[in-house]
């Protein structure tokens, strides 16, 4: 079989990070002898390839940006209308214009959640953090949809994440608190509520479920 040589460590040696210099014997002619498996090898990172020429084509096209960002505008005010299934659309779409676009994918399972299909959600949540790992707010709503199906253990994990991408994240902390309480863990809610009331002292929310677990724990008097 005959490649170009410069094709293959090119692909290899950007998108697979190795050297192909000490497993192939170099050539003094643009192409040469190539081993199927090297052959292989080059076409698994195939994909990365695309999905690199993607993600520069849509760093190249401010308007897809655009299109996509006001798709997103629009089905947040067709949520905020009580419209989510008509909101889902519009993500669709912005996805189908943006498909590299964490935001794109967020609103998709925010979408999702509201009309309870949560394990839509999850896979668009979790598609969300694969284009952005770090994203506090898909963490947070991924929790939502694992609580929303009482799978309080990904639903802890997942809040866990929102916070430590986003410490003063008082929504997440809230959550990671009453999922605690969810799986019986009483005495670790209390922990978790009372470090949330270092970064929010007047939080009624965390006054209320902190009051709660207390009475749980039969210790009446703090919880008052």
């Amino acid at each position: 079989v005959r490649v170009t040589m410069g094709f293959v460590r090119w692909l290899l040696g950007r998108h697979a990070k190795r050297n192909l210099s000490g497993q192939v014997k170099a050539s003094s002619q643009d192409g040469a002898n190539v081993s199927l498996e090297q052959i292989s090898e080059a076409q698994a990172v195939l994909p990365a390839v695309g999905a690199a020429l993607l993600a520069r084509e849509q760093e190249d096209s401010p308007g897809s940006i655009i299109i996509a960002e006001g798709l997103i505008v629009q089905g947040n005010q067709l949520e905020d209308a009580g419209d989510p299934e008509r909101a889902l659309t519009c993500y669709e779409k912005a996805i189908a214009v943006m498909p590299l676009m964490a935001k794109a994918y967020l609103n998709h399972g925010n979408a999702c959640l509201a009309l309870e299909r949560s394990s839509d959600a999850i896979v668009a949540y979790q598609h969300a953090l694969q284009l952005k790992p770090g994203y506090a707010s898909a963490h947070f709503n991924l929790g939502n949809a694992f609580a929303a199906l009482k799978q309080f253990e990904a639903a802890l994990a997942a809040y866990m994440a929102a916070e430590q991408s986003d410490p003063k994240f008082i929504d997440a902390l809230i959550a990671k608190a009453n999922t605690l309480g969810d799986l019986g863990c009483f005495e670790q809610a209390v922990i978790a509520y009372l470090h949330a009331l270092q970064k929010a002292p007047d939080h009624p929310d965390i006054h209320r479920n902190l009051g709660g677990t207390y009475r749980t724990l039969g210790q009446l008097d703090k919880g008052v």
